[in-house]
This record gives C-alpha cells, sequence and structure tokens, in this order.
C-alpha cells in the first residue's frame, strides 16, 4: 500500500504520517518552513482579523509539521486569541491543530484537554458535525499518547466508522493506521 501523503495548500506543502509515531511529517521541511513564514507574514498584513487568523494557524500547522512546533505553538495561541470571539470552526480547526503541535512538544495532559475541548465543541454545534471525525481521531492519538491505549483504540474506532460513512481513501487509511499503532506495543509516543 503507498504511504500517506496529504497536502495542506499546494506544492511544497506535502505531508505524510508516520506509522509509528502518528506524527505529522513534512515531505520537504524546509519548502514548507519556508511557505509556512510567507503564509504567516501574509496573515500579520491581512486587513480582516479573521482572515489573519486562519492564516496564522494554518502557518502554524505547516510549521509543526516541519519540526518548527514551538514556533507553532506561538502562532497558533495569537490565532486562537482572535478566533475566541469569532465563528466556531475556525476556532476547533485551530484547537485541533494545537493538540497536534502540544503532543509534538511532548505535553500530553495539555494536548488530551485541548481535544476533548474541540470535541465537545463539535458535538455542541449542530453545524460542525463534518468535523467529529477529525475531532474524534485527534481525541484518540491524544489519549494514547496520555497512555489510556484502550480508551484510545475506542475513540479512533469511532472516527474510522464516521470515515468510512463519510468516504475518503486517506482519511480512513489514517485512522486505519492510527488504530493499528495503537495495538503494538512498545510503540513511540504520537
Amino acid at each position: 500500500m503507498p504511504p500517506l501523503v496529504f497536502t495542506i495548500a499546494g506544492p511544497g506543502t506535502e505531508y505524510g504520517i508516520d506509522p509509528v509515531s502518528l506524527r505529522a511529517v513534512a515531505l520537504d521541511p524546509t519548502t514548507m518552513r519556508a511557505i509556512a513564514t510567507d503564509l504567516a507574514r501574509s496573515g500579520e498584513a491581512a486587513e480582516d482579523a479573521g482572515q489573519a487568523a486562519s492564516r496564522k494557524s494554518q502557518a502554524a500547522f505547516m510549521l509543526a509539521t516541519a519540526g518548527a512546533a514551538a514556533s507553532a505553538e506561538c502562532l497558533l495561541r495569537d490565532a486562537l486569541r482572535t478566533q475566541a470571539s469569532g465563528p466556531v470552526r475556525p476556532l476547533v480547526v485551530s484547537r485541533l491543530r494545537l493538540v497536534q503541535v502540544l503532543q509534538e512538544l511532548g505535553r500530553p495532559a495539555e494536548a488530551l484537554s485541548e481535544a476533548r475541548a474541540a470535541l465537545a465543541a463539535v458535538r455542541s454545534t449542530p453545524a460542525l458535525a463534518e468535523l467529529e471525525d477529525f475531532a474524534l481521531h485527534h481525541n484518540g492519538k491524544a489519549l494514547l499518547q496520555a497512555g489510556d491505549k484502550a480508551q484510545a483504540i475506542q475513540v479512533l474506532g469511532e472516527a474510522l466508522r464516521l470515515r468510512r460513512h463519510k468516504g475518503g481513501e486517506l482519511l480512513i487509511r489514517s485512522s486505519e493506521m492510527a488504530i493499528s499503532a495503537a495495538m503494538q506495543d512498545g510503540r513511540a509516543d504520537p
């Protein structure tokens, strides 16, 4: 089976998922960092605060994927402050990105707290139903890193069921990979 490769925003922003750690890893970290830096700068110059925050959030995810998680956290925290008073969807997306950044930084308790908050927001807002599989998937990975393997497998299974219902081969394979990794012994933290 070919490796999982996702694209964030066009050429140079491709990333794969490490099958052991479950971390997103840029295929070309140098190019992705450069694109992320440009995107973050364009966020600083944007006239609309919501658009600026969304650009910073996306840039932060790219930075984390390219190995610059500490910089990503600062950018995401800035985006989240702006998004706190706006529409809930961008806020939840940024929180899910923060989950990944916190995991990358080795802070599982904080990652799990953010993941649970994002899932609660998704489940309490009918307009966000399309994000439930993402919220569950990131909850499962956060549970796994926090050491709750049984709960992680259950939650990842819920994400997989939703993804199979929605379709989308890459996301289905991503959840299958996460479940497989969770069932392995002696694996690295996600």
